[in-house]
């Protein structure tokens, strides 16, 4: 290796952070191996510091000049003090960078240039955090990932033979049958054992490149001693230790410890040594074997296609989970349908009031803020796994929208059901059924929107900061709180993306364009309503808008949904965008 290592240090022995080279004996040549080469890899963050005319942007130099080799069967390791930089150097290359960060290089397999969907299908990335689904035993995490990462051929009996041969090499087998488990949540498996899960998931398929990050963190004392073998000098003294302590940049003689590593880097390259790993890195670029897990133009690990994708995705999303979430969305259905519960209108001037509160807390309550954790609490597990190219994002959409389909239709059925005939709405059972399939549509708009939010922001907080301005103007101008009348004209289109709007439409047209007479205490009064007609009018209604109406809620569904689906592809697309200066 070679170039101005001013922030990382190298070396062929384990360390902090390691790239492991699969074993050539599991080839059946040492050239049908893979050599992955990187040079002169610069990475740059910007910073912008105060506000209008005052704004200045800082680059900052995090990167400089890097250029290494990786050979087949060898253990490479990166080492470094804190912050020097080693998983920005692995994260760019294996194409996980932040998409803030600009990077320049030139990165090489086997004499072809490297690309996102190449590297995904030649490696395994065992990242810095451990990432899992808490709710998952260790066994069904495990067989999950066979089940979409492992070559398509091979058969149920296979996939679980290989499962079973991991967790026994990890020491996993007494804890297959644990929950992984969630931080003050969940109890489950211990932080050593996550880790050699982690670990465990990318060996299934025994790729022929391997990048750790931070491996033996987290791991207990049983299995430390592996990771230290042959790394303690006869002297008592670590050389990994001598080698970070002697290049590390102390803040306090910042200029005299660059000027030493610039010194030392400088020797390295002009080095008999250097000067033959700069030759490694040149021949690697120009020409090789060419193997890049690829034969006759396809992949040797085709990926599983979109139909077992979705199939895995799926069961995995409807897997048993603790009630909290379903609890959640239950009580406040139960409790407001109990509460509209307590007045017992008539069919008269009050009576004629009353629902219409009825119905406009029937939108609110179904218009609550759960669905807004969907995908950005879940989003780092999606991102990892959709760039391990476990799934699609289109399958992973799709089947959260399934999985949840089904609450989103019975929680809108079960407050109709206590809450309906109890108040006193329009009794046939036709306007039932109707109310019934009305509240179920205005919910999945209420949802859909929520989807979109949830696509769209980082993580909930985010979330909820976003969709609670939103909600507020929707609900003023979709006519729960004024009348289309009294809306500025200025703000009539927000009407128009409101599903208040058609909900509330509709489901005043379902309750009283039947009803022919309202009683009235004082019929000399101007003021009372003689028919379920004039309510309508009275509203700013249509009564013809029922169709109308249901028409525009499924297009605002769709539309929400699709929003959402681009969102989250745009996040995907933006991550996997060739960030390196390969030419």
């Amino acid at each position: 290796m070679s170039g101005a290592y001013d922030n990382v240090g190298f070396s062929e022995e384990n360390g902090e952070v390691a790239i492991s080279l699969d074993s050539a004996s599991t080839k059946t040549k040492q050239e049908e191996g893979i050599t992955y080469s990187w040079d002169k890899v610069n990475v740059f963050a910007s910073s912008t510091q105060g506000c209008g005319r005052k704004k200045v942007t800082q680059e900052k130099h995090i990167l400089k000049d890097v250029t290494g080799i990786c050979r087949p069967g060898e253990l490479l390791a990166i080492m470094g003090a804190s912050g020097a930089g080693k998983t920005t150097l692995l994260n760019v290359l294996t194409f996980r960078s932040d998409n803030a960060l600009k990077v320049t290089g030139r990165l090489y397999i086997n004499g072809r240039k490297v690309t996102s969907d190449l590297l995904t299908q030649s490696s395994a990335y065992v990242q810095q955090e451990d990432l899992f689904i808490g709710t998952f035993t260790v066994r069904e995490q495990l067989m999950f990932q066979a089940n979409l990462r492992m070559e398509q051929g091979l058969t149920h009996e296979q996939r679980v033979t290989r499962v079973e041969e991991v967790m026994q090499e990890l020491s996993l087998t007494k804890c297959a049958k644990t929950l992984i488990g969630v931080p003050g949540r969940i109890k489950g498996i211990s932080g050593g054992e996550t880790k050699r899960l982690a670990f465990a998931c990318e060996l299934l398929t025994n790729p022929p490149l391997m990048f750790l990050d931070e491996p033996t963190s987290g791991l207990d004392s049983f299995m430390s001693p592996s990771a230290a073998l042959g790394y303690t000098c006869p002297s008592t003294f670590n050389p990994a230790d001598f080698f970070i302590s002697t290049l590390a940049v102390d803040p306090e003689r910042e200029k005299e410890c660059r000027e030493f590593v610039h010194s030392t880097c400088d020797n390295f390259a002009s080095s008999g040594e250097g000067q033959a790993v700069q030759y490694a890195v040149s021949d690697n670029m120009q020409g090789g074997n060419g193997y890049v897990g690829y034969q006759n133009g396809k992949s040797l690990v085709p990926y599983r296609g979109g139909r077992q994708q979705f199939k895995a995705v799926l069961k995995r999303r409807c897997w048993p989970t603790p009630c909290e979430p379903m609890v959640l969305r239950l009580n406040p259905m139960i409790s407001l349908g109990l509460l509209a519960d307590l007045p017992q209108p008539g069919d008269d001037q009050d009576g004629s009031r009353h629902p219409r509160a009825v119905l406009v807390l029937t939108q609110l309550s179904f218009s609550n803020t759960m669905a807004l954790n969907t995908f950005c609490v879940e989003l780092p597990i999606f991102l990892r796994e959709h760039f391990n190219g476990m799934y699609r994002t289109d399958v992973y959409f799709l089947s959260k929208n399934l999985a949840e389909l089904p609450l989103t239709l019975f929680l809108p059925l079960l407050f109709v059901s206590i809450c309906y005939y109890m108040i006193g709405l329009h009794s046939p059972a036709k306007n039932f059924f109707t109310c019934a399939g009305l509240l179920m549509l205005t919910a999945n708009a209420a949802v859909s929107f929520g989807y979109m939010i949830s696509c769209l922001a980082k993580n909930l907080n985010m979330a909820l900061a976003i969709a609670a301005p939103m909600l507020i103007p929707l609900m003023l101008f979709g006519g729960l709180f004024l009348s289309v009348d009294s809306i500025p004209v200025y703000f009539i289109w927000i009407r128009y993306i409101s599903w208040f709007n058609y909900g509330n439409e509709a489901l005043i047209i379902n309750q009283w364009r039947d009803v022919k007479n309202i009683t009235c205490a004082n019929p000399g009064a101007n003021l009372c309503l003689g028919t379920g007609l004039e309510v309508i009018n009275g509203m700013a209604f249509d009564v013809n808008n029922l169709g109308f109406d249901i028409g525009l809620l499924v297009t605002l569904i769709i539309g929400f949904r699709t929003v959402g689906f681009l969102l989250l592809l745009l996040k995907t697309r933006r991550k996997t965008i060739k960030q390196i200066d390969l030419d």
